[in-house]
């Protein structure tokens, strides 16, 4: 890519509404609902979403879509970090939900091409801090079941309810992200 082509990055006014706020603690961003995330997009390449069109302009309702519509399979946002897939974002001048059923009068929709990051932020919100951390709740509320860690599973949540599920951890000889208590 040539030093003045840039791709999109997603506007820092809409952070606060497309992603949970780093404030929030562990519990409020497992409420925090994200869009599903395909399992896989078969036959589909990175030229599919890529359109010459402008897109529209961003009002509100299409701010709710980004929220609600499922971005696509790992497969095809990794293969837009590819060189040749980067280029051709950045010649490209909106992306459209190809994965979506043709049918869908959303997968129509000519989005500036910031939401290929707001994909791939969702991605690895989805697998590397969401996950985890569900998967540390479901085993707190399996302990609950044991009597004798009540008090621990009971601290173990108080601390998932106060505790910023981003940053990296403290009083410990390297600093590790937040998510490595997951």
């Amino acid at each position: 890519m040539e030093p003045h082509q840039q791709v999109e990055l997603v506007p820092l006014e809409l952070h606060s509404t497309l992603f949970p706020l780093p404030e929030v603690s562990i519990e409020d961003l497992l409420k925090f609902r994200l869009p599903v995330q395909q399992w896989s997009t078969p036959n589909l390449q990175t030229s599919s979403f890529l359109v010459k069109k402008a897109p529209l302009g961003i009002i509100s309702s299409h701010i709710q879509l980004l929220r609600m519509l499922p971005i696509p399979s790992e497969a095809v946002i990794a293969a837009f970090s590819d060189s040749t897939a980067i280029s051709a974002l950045s010649e490209s001048s909106s992306v459209i939900y190809a994965h979506l059923p043709e049918d869908n009068p959303s997968r129509s929709i000519h989005f500036p091409t910031w939401v290929i990051p707001y994909w791939t932020t969702l991605s690895w919100l989805s697998h590397h801090v969401i996950l985890p951390w569900m998967r540390a709740e479901q085993w707190l509320a399996a302990a609950l079941l044991n009597a004798g860690n009540c008090n621990l599973v009971a601290e173990a949540h108080g601390i998932m309810h106060e505790l910023h599920w981003t940053g990296r951890t403290v009083s410990f000889t390297n600093a590790e992200p937040i998510t490595s208590f997951a």
